[in-house]
């Protein structure tokens, strides 16, 4: 039965085979026959075991029965464990990184404290954002230096690059101050009241603010040089590129369109560039990956189906059955960001936890977005070469100091 491949360590599990094909094979309950006395024979190696089973004469096996698997290595148990376990505390870091943002504020009429996902604010011209900060900037300054915020913290909250308790301090203030716009139609939830004032204002937090806080939450002092100097309002790509950050997804040797995926972990951060070259880039950290079985697959499948129309087809080139046609593997990586309220409108603005999907046969990447202009609470599904989010995928990073 020639170029089958095993990896396996002992003991192993043999396939049901006929005793007369099997008779040479040792098995797991086979004794070591001893050597010049006690010294047992080494049990067979990888390469012995190779030759027994490509020496087999081909037969008709029950595949589906599983009775031809290997049993799983302890070691590769406890190391699938560990990483499940490492995963559940990365990412309770990383939710509790968007509940500091989140406040709870306190309003007036509430019989709780409202808790509001941070709107973004990211300090680059010629944006609606940009003239909200600068009408409201002259009495924003007012009402927080009345509530006793100092002014580095009301310029970081204006700038995009504020901590999280910078961001609940300044917009407490105008809470305080009456600043929160009624309810109607749209604003039918204090949070969204919440979040709308702080777009009004020009306050929140951007891309790289946000990565920021949520790395030195997961990695601590490897991250730290993300918030020295004068990166407090700067990019955080190039801080990356240094010697404190490793690349963790690129393959300089392979085509430059398919990177190593399989070896991003929750954690990581990752660095998008814009297609255009005036543009901006995006940063996000990563929440979870997994790769998708079969089922999970079809899931996804369906849902792109359902999440976008052929309108979205023809404007974005996304092609949602030739997508999940391919071979595969299938990665699905959830990413935590601030994300800018353009096309989708305020209500998908601030942080989001979005899904991307990345096709490793192909290096073609699929993205869940929560809304399109002309609808907003209608999800779509785009797909692009060049990178999730209709950006190019850089690479992923994480500290040096880390495996």
């Amino acid at each position: 039965m020639g170029n089958n491949s095993i990896q396996t360590s002992w003991p192993r599990q043999t396939s049901n085979l006929n005793n007369s094909a099997n008779a040479s094979l040792p098995t797991a309950n086979t004794p070591a026959p001893a050597v010049g006395g006690n010294r047992p024979l080494p049990y067979p190696s990888d390469a012995d075991w190779q030759r027994a089973w490509d020496d087999l004469p081909d037969r008709d096996i029950d595949w589906s029965s599983g009775s031809h698997l290997p049993a799983m290595d302890p070691q590769a148990e406890r190391i699938a464990e560990v990483k499940r376990a490492t995963d559940a505390k990365v990412q309770a870091k990383l939710d509790a990184v968007h509940d500091r943002f989140s406040g709870p504020y306190k309003v007036k009429g509430e019989q709780a404290p409202v808790p509001a996902r941070p709107m973004f604010r990211m300090n680059v011209p010629d944006t609606l954002s940009a003239k909200n900060a600068e009408d409201h900037k002259n009495e924003l300054v007012k009402i927080c230096k009345k509530a006793g915020i100092p002014g580095n913290v009301i310029n970081n909250a204006r700038v995009g690059r504020p901590t999280p308790q910078e961001l609940v301090k300044v917009t407490q203030a105008l809470i305080d101050a009456g600043k929160l716009p009624d309810a109607d139609a749209t604003l039918n939830t204090v949070e969204k009241r919440i979040r709308q004032m702080q777009f009004d204002w020009g306050i929140g937090v951007d891309c790289a603010g946000y990565v920021r806080e949520a790395a030195v939450a997961v990695h601590g002092n490897g991250a730290q040089p993300l918030v020295n100097g004068a990166n407090r309002s700067g990019a955080i790509h190039s801080i990356l590129q240094t010697p404190a950050f490793k690349k963790v997804a690129f393959k300089e040797d392979a085509d430059p369109r398919v990177h190593n995926i399989r070896d991003i972990r929750t954690g990581d951060i990752i660095h998008l560039d814009s297609k255009n070259p005036k543009g901006v880039g995006h940063n996000a950290i990563v929440h979870s990956h997994e790769v998708a079985t079969d089922s999970r697959r079809d899931e996804l499948w369906d849902r792109a189906k359902r999440s976008t129309d052929l309108l979205t087809n023809l404007v974005t080139g996304t092609d949602v059955d030739g997508f999940f046609c391919g071979k595969g593997p299938f990665h699905v990586l959830n990413v935590d960001s601030s994300w800018g309220v353009d096309p989708a409108g305020v209500e998908h603005g601030g942080f989001r936890r979005d899904m991307w999907v990345y096709d490793e046969s192909t290096g073609k990447w699929g993205t869940f977005l929560p809304g399109r202009p002309v609808s907003p609470d209608q999800p779509v599904f785009i797909t692009s070469q060049t990178g999730p989010y209709n950006h190019v995928f850089k690479d992923a990073f994480r500290p040096a100091s880390e495996k």
